[in-house]
């Protein structure tokens, strides 16, 4: 569970304010902040 609550303080703080952590996924691994193998 740290890695996820990692993940989505690394997102909210690079711009990515969608309400859950699974509608930021995506769009992040698409932009590359994240890895494919992170979004599966």
């Amino acid at each position: 569970m740290r890695a996820a609550s990692g993940v989505d303080a690394m997102l909210k703080a690079n711009d990515y304010p969608q309400r859950t952590l699974f509608t930021r996924i995506k769009p992040a691994a698409a932009n590359h902040m994240i890895t494919e193998e992170m979004a599966a």
